[in-house]
């Protein structure tokens, strides 16, 4: 159903006009310009004895290829006290915003509905406005000759081949009359760098053509025309600039060059109209002025709190969207808690026109901050920076913190180095339990340094390799579940060395049975193994087994009286750091006795002479004919000396004045034959 609003009777005296101050609406920056089309609803001036109205009508659109459609503004007005539910090519439009104004005791009206969607789906074409119909009281308006309707779209578009322009909209129902002869509007928030290609536009209601007493429009204090369309004595005149047409029944669509009324630095536009007799009512003015200026606004993304420095980490987007200039870096950014400012900083980099910038800060809390309080922050604070909007500088976001608890001081995570060059691999996270005190809850990263932990940047993963050999350290933050807090702990990295150990030489034991068994005792080679290391240290375990070695298990239960099981046989050592754990495994053989007969060659008749000895023995037998190694041990089976020697009449012999006193065996090997001989040296 129509929402027509009919006429009331108002007892409102005969010569007062009320309506809604011309006013800023809307605002665009950019490489943009405007258009407008419409048309009346009068099929004649309305000084024409017939009291007819139209309840349709339409226009043309014709955007010049490379223009784009910004935005479409339907006005829509009408001499009744008001229909706001209207049609634009069949699709059903309410009004978003409505105006009006009283004057001789009769009301008057106009509209408004953002349309681009519409225009955006149509494009170039016909409009067609319909489905006003003020029929019911035109008859009341006829009489004095102010009955009109009509409508218009004003179309912002951009084109790039455009200056940076700033197009202003202002709207509202103001009117001039025999009664009220001037209208003084002060069009604010103009920011102009030149005056090329700058204009003015008018939409206004009820100015007739035959009616030129005393009528005038003044821009900045100069009269203005538009000839031959309009007179500078008779600017509302029923005109259409737009399309040159002067059949715009008591309605006017109309703009006017600017070049040379403004100069650069003006922040406003003084308009003055004035008229004798004709009633013409003032419904949108827009303007188009070379403009050079940013305009910052800030949204808060997020806050958290650091209690451990009584301070807030706080994210914020500064944008630079509705704007004909860069952002100049260190642009003041001022935040307050509960009204009261905390803290101050400045953006780091310039910010293009249509751009963004997300920052973060870390400010101190006022002492006495409540948990949940209200962060507002504001940008340009002081002004210091011309912008284009000086009303969207703010913003605000309710803050609740919650209390974290981590532990500040936890142990070092520890691994044992393969290669010994102080660098290893960790997994951060086997921290976790230990920061958080088992908190699931708590959320745990690992960072570099200390600065990107208090700002969440640059997250290690797991592995890590630590960055300094032996002893480092990371920085963890730690998260509480809501994201309302976190802490910063630092948690130490250390890289401890395997045992340098050595590989002993084999364990030899002459017990003469020839059985090749022998009980040993593996305990004489720790300090060969730990090659200088302090014993109290350290650890030793011996296997039969690599595998066992490896897995600590089933370690010999009595090293120093072992029974051999194969002879020879590789006994595995595993050697533990007692404080910090890290292991390294070796080896060695161990020996006993037994008879060598090989082939043909079994040293039968070998004797060594003198035995005892104090200087020196000789090797001596028949079968000593091609190269020998011979190989000198002492009782521990720690081998001495080794030399590879050709006999000469199948004879070696060799000094041993240097040794000390005591038992030796001497291994003589050729052609893959072995004998062993045990030496008293005295």
């Amino acid at each position: 159903m129509k929402n027509i609003l009919l006429f009331l009777v108002l007892s409102i005296s005969s010569l007062s006009i009320f309506g809604q101050q011309i006013q800023i609406y809307q605002q665009f920056n950019g490489r943009y310009n405007y258009t407008a089309i419409g048309n009346t609803l009068n099929q004649s001036e309305n000084q024409n004895p017939s009291c007819t109205i139209l309840t349709e009508s339409s226009a043309t659109l014709t955007l010049g290829s490379g223009q784009t459609l910004v935005s479409a503004k339907l006005y829509w007005s009408g001499s009744a006290l008001g229909d706001f539910d209207v049609k634009l090519n069949g699709n059903d439009i309410t009004a978003q915003r409505t105006f009006s104004l009283v004057y001789s005791g009769l009301p008057y009206f106009a509209a408004y509905a953002d349309v681009t969607s519409i225009v955006e789906a149509n494009g170039n074409g016909t409009y067609t406005f319909s489905d006003m119909d003020i029929t019911a009281t035109l008859q009341n308006y006829c009489t004095g000759g102010t009955n009109y309707g009509g409508w218009s779209i004003i179309i912002i578009y951009e084109d790039p081949a455009l200056l940076w322009t700033q197009v202003s909209l202002f709207d509202g129902l103001e009117a001039v009359s025999s009664t009220q002869n001037s209208l003084d509007i002060i069009l604010t928030n103009i920011d102009v760098v030149s005056d090329v290609l700058s204009k003015i536009g008018f939409l206004a209601w009820e100015g007739d053509a035959a009616i030129a007493n005393g009528e005038s429009l003044k821009i900045n204090n100069n009269i203005v025309g538009n000839l031959p369309l309009n007179q500078p004595n008779n600017a509302f005149n029923s005109t259409n600039s737009y399309t040159n047409s002067s059949s715009l029944y008591n309605m006017d669509l109309d703009f006017y060059d600017l070049t040379g009324l403004i100069q650069p630095g003006d922040t406003q536009i003084d308009i003055q109209l004035t008229s004798q007799q004709d009633f013409i009512m003032v419904n949108n003015i827009i303007t188009a002025v070379n403009s050079e200026l940013p305009d910052p606004t800030i949204v808060i993304n997020g806050a958290v709190a650091f209690p451990q420095q009584d301070q807030i980490q706080i994210t914020y987007t500064v944008s630079n969207v509705n704007s004909t200039a860069l952002l100049p870096a260190n642009t003041p950014i001022t935040f307050y808690a509960d009204g009261i400012e905390f803290g101050e900083t400045q953006t780091n980099q310039i910010v293009p026109i249509g751009g963004t910038l997300t920052e973060v800060a870390t400010l101190a809390l006022p002492s006495g901050t409540p948990s949940n309080f209200t962060l507002k922050a504001t940008i340009n604070a002081d002004g210091t920076i011309p912008e284009t909007d000086g009303t969207n500088n703010d913003y605000e976001l309710q803050i609740t913190i919650s209390p974290i608890t981590v532990n500040e001081t936890p142990d070092a995570l520890q691994v044992c180095d393969t290669d010994n060059d102080g660098f290893s691999q960790f997994t951060l996270h086997n921290a976790d339990a230990d920061i958080t005190l088992g908190d699931p809850s708590l959320t745990t990263t690992y960072h570099f340094t200390l600065l990107d932990a208090e700002n969440g940047l640059n997250e290690l993963q797991d592995p890590y390799v630590n960055n300094n050999p032996f002893n480092d350290e990371v920085f963890a933050r730690i998260v509480n579940a809501d994201g309302s807090s976190f802490a910063v702990v630092t948690l130490p990295l250390i890289v401890n060395e395997q045992p340098p150990i050595i590989a002993p030489i084999t364990l030899f034991i002459n017990e003469g049975d020839g059985d090749g068994f022998a009980i040993f005792d593996l305990t004489i080679k720790i300090p060969e193994i730990l090659n200088g290391l302090n014993p109290s240290d350290y650890a030793v375990l011996f296997y039969e087994t690599l595998a066992d070695a490896e897995n600590n298990i089933n370690s010999i239960a009595n090293p120093s009286a072992y029974g051999n099981v194969t002879n020879p046989q590789t006994i595995y050592v595993r050697v533990e750091n007692l404080n910090s754990g890290c292991y390294a495994i070796t080896s060695f053989e161990i020996e006993t006795d037994r008879t060598i007969s090989v082939g043909s060659f079994a040293f039968k008749d070998l004797s060594i002479t003198p035995n005892p000895t104090s200087e020196s023995f000789t090797v001596q037998s028949s079968q000593l004919i091609s190269e020998i190694a011979i190989s000198l041990y002492d009782i521990q089976g720690k081998l001495l000396f080794s030399e590879k020697m050709l006999p000469q009449n199948g004879k070696l012999t060799m000094d041993v004045s240097s040794f000390e006193n005591g038992i030796y065996f001497v291994k003589i090997s050729s052609e893959g034959n072995t004998v062993i001989k045990k030496l008293i040296k005295n």
